[in-house]
């Protein structure tokens, strides 16, 4: 299992970076985490998650997931010259134009799209609040194909996907990390 102990004050690889810039390496380490494990099922149990996956933090979308059976890819949005663009940096490169991508956060097209904000994302990366109460608090908001997303979730927790113990201000109490793999 892929977990280790992440210190959000000095983790050498987190040096001389903004709190900003350290929950976004975070972030990037659990997206990781989460495409290699999406990567790694069974074809035909991986096309039952087919689609597009934004994730919007702090009212912009800043990561995409596309899975379909042969591949899954991820990357982060980045806005240069106001022009959504994906800079995918997980699995083989999409051929998405910024008309497409554009379409997908305009349009609704996308087959889930999770809604949170920086605290909170801190928070359920860190371990300090479960994705459920997040849920049920109106902290993160699913739009799309709830059943499909409970579905993956739950075969992600199976293959051991869950928070990166981060330690810090509002951390320090988490549970100490489960073995890796």
């Amino acid at each position: 299992m892929f977990k280790r102990n992440v210190n959000w004050e000095n983790d050498i690889s987190l040096g001389g970076a903004s709190e900003s810039e350290r929950l976004w390496q975070v972030a990037d380490e659990f997206r990781a985490w989460v495409v290699r494990d999406l990567q790694a099922l069974p074809l035909q149990e991986r096309a039952a998650f087919r689609g597009d996956y934004l994730f919007v933090i702090d009212h912009k979308p800043c990561f995409l997931v596309v899975v379909t059976p042969e591949l899954v890819s991820s990357g982060r949005i980045e806005f240069p010259n106001g022009q959504a663009q994906v800079a995918f940096d997980m699995g083989a490169p999409s051929e998405l134009t910024s008309e497409t991508i554009e379409g997908l956060f305009n349009d609704g097209a996308v087959r889930v799209k999770v809604t949170t904000d920086s605290n909170t994302l801190r928070r359920l990366l860190g371990g300090t609040l479960k994705a459920k109460i997040a849920y049920i608090n109106g902290l993160v908001k699913i739009a799309g194909d709830l059943p499909c997303f409970m579905r993956l979730v739950s075969v992600l927790k199976g293959r051991g996907v869950g928070p990166l113990k981060v330690l810090g201000p509002d951390a320090s109490e988490s549970p100490a990390p489960r073995s890796s793999r």
